[in-house]
């Protein structure tokens, strides 16, 4: 027969585990990627830091990211069903995790492509090949910058609460109910 001397290759596949933390104080890091092999880089980029969930595409991204509620999310621009962009899109018009920091990594960086990335909300671009560097200080300057954020809308929820609230007692309820939430 022809196909005798094919030779055969082993078809090796990446395997991806979501960190199997119980800790709620540990960060968490959402990796949506339809590469397993990208993703598998990222996460070897990130894993001494954070624990890491994964996601192949952006509909199982976004269900996961409801169910986890991570700290970051890093998402593919180019992905099937649901790409980067309605990822951002989706996560922003969401009040449960729209407050979740959002790093697209993509090949395609143009000016109208970043432009459309931020509008539809995302907080960084990263352009495929990235440097290992820039990821992981991207990942902990905005993880920074919401640890600050939090911190501050706490201490200013504890002063709401404190006050004795005698006039506009219904605005100021909102105004809890909503830094609680």
């Amino acid at each position: 027969p022809e196909n005798e001397n094919v030779p055969m290759v082993p078809q090796e596949t990446t395997q991806l585990c979501d960190s199997d933390s119980t800790n709620d104080d540990s960060t968490r890091v959402l990796i949506i990627e339809d590469n397993p092999d990208v993703a598998a880089y990222i996460g070897r980029q990130l894993a001494d830091t954070y624990d890491l969930f994964y996601a192949s595409d952006g509909k199982k991204g976004l269900e996961k990211a409801e169910k986890i509620i991570p700290d970051l999310i890093i998402t593919d621009l180019m992905m099937p069903e649901t790409d980067g962009l309605e990822v951002c899109r989706q996560v922003r018009s969401n009040t449960i995790i729209s407050h979740i920091p959002i790093i697209i990594l993509t090949a395609k960086i143009t000016e109208e492509e970043r432009i459309k990335g931020i509008d539809a909300g995302a907080d960084a671009y990263i352009c495929k090949p990235f440097n290992s560097d820039e990821l992981r200080t991207r990942v902990e300057k905005l993880l920074e910058g919401r640890k600050l954020l939090q911190e501050k809308f706490c201490s200013i929820a504890g002063e709401i609460k404190k006050e004795e609230v005698q006039t506009n007692y219904a605005e100021k309820e909102v105004d809890v109910r909503f830094l609680t939430k």
